[in-house]
C-alpha cells in the first residue's frame, strides 16, 4: 500500500516537473518567433519605406523644346512681337518622335528642314525651306553653333493680309540610307515628318508688304 500510495506522487512531481520543462521550453520558443517577427516587421518597414521613397521621386524624361518668336516689321519699325513654346509631335508614325528614332537608329540620313504657316483654318500662308530645290517662299537659316539647341530662322514678305493662326516645324529624311548627309539636300526625295507643331492663342496679323521675322529655338533637356 505504501509503494502504491507513492507511485502516484512521483508520477504528479515528474508530471509537474515535466510542464514546467515544457513551459519554459515552449517560453524560449515564443521568444525567439517573436524576435524573428520582430525582424522582419522591421524589413518589410524599411522595405515599404524604400519603395514609398522611390514613389515618392521625381519622374525624369528627355524633353524637346520649341521656342518660336515671330515678329512683324513695316519698314524696318517692329509692330509685334510674339513668343510662345510648341511642343514636339508624337504618335502619328510620322512625327518627331519617329524622326528621332529614324536618326539615330541610322536608318536615314538628316535631310532639309521646313518651316510652316497658315491661318487658323489650316490654309497655308508660307513655308521657308533650307531646301535646295523645294520652291517655298523663302529660304530658311539653321544654325547649331549652340550646343544643344537647332535655331531656325527666317523672314516673309507677305503678298496680301494673313493672319497667323498655326505653325510647324517639319524635318525631311533622305529616302536612301545610302545617301550621305552632304548629299541629302532634296527635298522631294525626301520623308518629310511632322517634328513640331503649335496653335497660337490669337492670331498674329500680318498687313500687305509687312514682313514676318520668324525664329525657332529647339532645344532639349
Amino acid at each position: 500500500m505504501a509503494f502504491g500510495g507513492k507511485r502516484p506522487r512521483r508520477t504528479l512531481v515528474f508530471a509537474v516537473a515535466g510542464l514546467l520543462c515544457v513551459g519554459a521550453g515552449v517560453g524560449v520558443g515564443r521568444s525567439a518567433v517573436f524576435d524573428q517577427l520582430g525582424k522582419v516587421g522591421r524589413v518589410t518597414t524599411a522595405s515599404q519605406s524604400q519603395a514609398n521613397h522611390h514613389t515618392a521621386a521625381p519622374v525624369q524624361s528627355v524633353a524637346v523644346h520649341g521656342r518660336w518668336t515671330i515678329k512683324v516689321f513695316d519698314q524696318n519699325r517692329l509692330l509685334s512681337e510674339r513668343q510662345f513654346e510648341n511642343a514636339l509631335v508624337t504618335g502619328s508614325g510620322g512625327g518627331g518622335d519617329a524622326a528621332i528614332a529614324r536618326l539615330l537608329t541610322r536608318q536615314d540620313p538628316m535631310g532639309p528642314w521646313l518651316l510652316a504657316a497658315s491661318d487658323a483654318g489650316g490654309g497655308s500662308l508660307f513655308q521657308l525651306s533650307n531646301a535646295a530645290d523645294h520652291s517655298v517662299q523663302g529660304p530658311l537659316t539653321v544654325d547649331g553653333a549652340t550646343i544643344g539647341h537647332v535655331i531656325l530662322s527666317g523672314n516673309y514678305t507677305a503678298g496680301a493680309n494673313i493672319s497667323i493662326g498655326r505653325v510647324a516645324t517639319f524635318v525631311s529624311l533622305c529616302t536612301s540610307s545610302a545617301t550621305s548627309p552632304d548629299a541629302c539636300v532634296n527635298y522631294f526625295g525626301s520623308y518629310l515628318f511632322n517634328f513640331t507643331s503649335a496653335t497660337l492663342a490669337s492670331p498674329v496679323a500680318v498687313a500687305n508688304g509687312q514682313i514676318v521675322q520668324v525664329k525657332v529655338d529647339i532645344s532639349f533637356s
